[in-house]
């Protein structure tokens, strides 16, 4: 085949000026960033060799010699593949005496690239494309023809960047040599050292610098950390990494630990993908055992990270690690996207709320009406006593919650804070309730509303009752069949009465919005952890009992008095209009019992059965009566009257249980519970306590505890 004239010497300069192309960089760019577009990566090598023709063709050629240049680009994405081009020339000295040619080829080449192990791989190449050939010492036109050549490199890695290879291929010149060629010399990775390999990492994610070997860090993404939520990092992540093979084989048996000194005992494991696919990615999901020594940290800082990887590949263990910088903010931080978070600074443990809680709960114990609600009158007592010392509501315009921002960080404090300044924001006070109240045993919840929180506790009655019960039922609300009471922490002027329907009308609107959440603390608490304050910071403020006291009987007695006036008076009313009735006499005893003036109710619920000795409503009743009043044997006589003439009375059921509790009867006490159970699971649910069979002590505590939160019969 004729062709234009093209200088040999032309030719070999144009393969080792070869860029590849899609705008890749070119060798003397690579060697500072090994980057190229897409992410592959460019090698050159150049390989001495001796020729030995075949057939027909060692009869006319003695033994060849020449060398070969390539350039090849390995794709991220096929970590098997590569494709490239390749240049040689030959020295063809012939059986004539004084004869020699020589040819130079210019060739597309691809293959396949399997390593054996880091160090030593195989590659199978095969090119295609058009030779020259001239005679040595003569002049004359250029020949072209097809070239093509086929064979493996097996190559030994002497350094990251350099390897040797040993390289046996078929060679033809088409018309002219064909043959078997051998050759070592090296190759050149070339870039090594820069940002490698830049394939697209997840949003959010800054890559990391690495030599694109083995199973590689490749990017990173850290969450800020919150020291309130230390536990809470123990089984959610406190961040991610992306780990690429750029190896040829799969990794196996990955193994990640994370350890942040100072402020974790041990490395902490990491979630792994059990296998990374070669050329894949995976994600790493970043969890840190910290230490009660992060609530050290009072300002945000920054600490190192380090993250160890290990794992399997050609059958050898591989380990690699990575040393970031972790964000830490301050021991106060939150952020208001998840409104359960605040639960973490709430706690029925902590020192400084315990001691107050539990001193005004003794101050008061006395002073408690044994027919209302005792939750109600707990959470009563607490807020007088803090309204008695004067602790104030401090707005604060920046703070997050109140602007209704749910990412930037806002500052709550710990109970003991609260109660050392005697002041602060709504939040403040909503986890100084909660704690307080938490840490007497009663259930509370957090009501959130678009910028404020304030709070509810759980009374332990069913919503019938509740209705029953109290003069504005719609002030309560009623949640999976429990019924809590709402208290805007943030009234400090008004009683609690004022407290409570300011809480109920927040609720009311912002519930007709859709605006308003409900979140029980306990449940929260399964995801927000409850922290207690650490040791220095603040004194906290002892309660002044007698002040706390004498508020409490205050607005006690306030409330009873404003829950019996209106109705005490309707029923009165229509006596004078109907006569003497039994069962409008027994409705206004048990209004009078519900609200502790045992001996009006005495007085009615005895009117009652002078009219009518069959009336169950008041027998009962009597009974509730006489069980306040510590008369444990009279008030089973009464209930006994009433299970004689209906067995399967519930209320009496419960009650018949209550009594012999109390009395230490816990065997009767149980039969009848069991009973009640089978009756209606439901009302038995409310007095758990009575069926658990053992632990006797702990029964007659809550026995006590329950005293007033009797049934009654309307």
């Amino acid at each position: 085949m004729q062709a234009q004239k093209v200088p040999l010497a032309f030719l070999i300069l144009a393969c080792s000026l070869y860029v590849p192309p899609a705008g890749a960089e070119s060798p003397a760019a690579a060697s500072d960033n090994a980057s190229l577009p897409g992410g592959g990566q460019l090698t050159l090598s150049a390989n001495p060799e001796v020729l030995f023709s075949l057939g027909a063709d060692s009869a006319l050629y003695k033994t060849a010699f020449g060398s070969s240049l390539h350039a090849s680009w390995h794709p991220p994405s096929m970590p098997y593949f590569f494709a490239g081009l390749g240049a040689n020339y030959s020295f063809l000295p012939t059986e004539a005496p004084g004869l020699s040619l020589s040819a130079g080829a210019l060739a597309a080449e691809a293959g396949l690239q399997f390593h054996v192990s880091r160090s030593l791989s195989l590659r199978l190449r095969g090119d295609l494309g058009y030779f020259a050939a001239l005679r040595n010492g003569a002049s004359g036109e250029t020949n072209f023809n097809p070239y093509f050549s086929g064979g493996a490199v097996v190559g030994l890695e002497l350094s990251r960047s350099l390897r040797l290879e040993a390289e046996a291929a078929y060679r033809s010149y088409y018309g002219l040599f064909s043959g078997i060629s051998a050759g070592l010399g090296l190759s050149v990775r070339l870039g090594e050292g820069g940002p490698r390999k830049n394939f697209q990492l997840p949003p959010g994610f800054q890559p990391i610098q690495n030599l694109g070997r083995g199973l590689a860090f490749s990017g990173v993404k850290l969450d800020s950390v919150f020291p309130v939520f230390f536990k809470h990092y123990d089984d959610h992540p406190l961040g991610r990494i992306v780990v690429r093979n750029f190896e040829t084989q799969a990794a196996t048996g990955i193994k990640a630990e994370v350890n942040v000194k100072r402020y974790m005992d041990e490395a902490k494991g990491a979630g792994v993908p059990l296998r990374v696919a070669p050329g894949a990615s995976g994600e790493l999901l970043l969890y840190g055992l910290f230490k009660e020594d992060i609530l050290e940290i009072v300002e945000a800082t920054k600490l190192p990270i380090s993250v160890t990887l290990e794992y399997s590949q050609y059958g050898q263990t591989f380990k690699d690690s990575y040393v970031g910088t972790l964000d830490v903010l301050d021991r106060n931080a939150i952020t208001w996207d998840d409104d359960r978070k605040a639960a973490a600074f709430i706690s029925s443990k902590d020192p400084s709320a315990l001691a107050y809680a539990k001193g005004i709960a003794v101050a008061t114990k006395e002073l408690l009406n044994p027919a209302v609600n005792q939750n109600l009158q707990i959470a009563m007592a607490v807020h007088e006593a803090l309204r008695a010392q004067k602790f104030a509501y401090v707005k604060d315009p920046a703070s997050a919650l109140e602007t209704n921002n749910k990412q930037v960080v806002d500052f709550i404090q710990f109970p003991r804070q609260t109660l050392g300044f005697r002041s602060g924001k709504c939040s403040d006070l909503t986890v100084l309730y909660c704690s307080l109240l938490e840490s007497v045993g009663l259930p509370t919840a957090l009501i959130t509303t678009p910028g404020h929180i304030l709070m509810a506790v759980d009374l332990e009655m069913s919503p019938e009752e509740a209705a029953k019960t109290f003069l504005r039922p719609e002030d309560l609300i009623v949640r999976d069949d429990k019924v809590w009471l709402p208290i805007e922490t943030t009234d400090r002027k008004g009683g609690f009465v004022a407290a409570w329907r300011e809480g109920a009308r927040q609720w009311r609107e912002s519930s007709a919005k859709n605006d308003a959440g409900f979140l029980s603390v306990r449940e929260a608490w399964k995801e927000y952890q409850p922290v207690v304050y650490p040791g220095d910071g603040e004194a906290a403020t002892k309660p002044d009992l007698k002040a706390a006291s004498a508020a409490f009987k205050a607005e006690l007695a306030a409330y009873v008095s404003a829950e019996l006036g209106t109705r005490v008076a309707a029923i009165q009313a229509e006596l004078k209009k109907q006569g003497s009735k039994s069962a409008l006499l027994n409705r206004l005893g048990v209004l009078y019992a519900r609200y502790g003036q045992l001996d009006k109710a005495e007085e009615q619920f005895s009117v009652a059965l002078a009219e009518s000795k069959s009336s169950l409503a008041a027998v009962f009743n009597m009974g509730n009566i006489l069980f306040l009043r510590g008369k444990y044997a009279e008030a089973l006589s009464y209930y006994g009257r009433v299970l004689k003439a209906s067995p399967d009375h519930p209320q009496a059921l419960v009650s018949s249980a209550r009594a012999n509790a109390a009395m230490g009867k816990y065997g009767e006490s149980l039969a009848a519970y069991e009973r009640l159970r089978r009756l209606d699971p439901k009302l038995a649910a409310q007095y758990a306590y009575l069926g658990a069979g053992s632990g006797e002590g702990v029964r007659a505590a809550e026995v006590e505890r329950q005293r007033g939160n009797l049934l009654w019969q309307d």
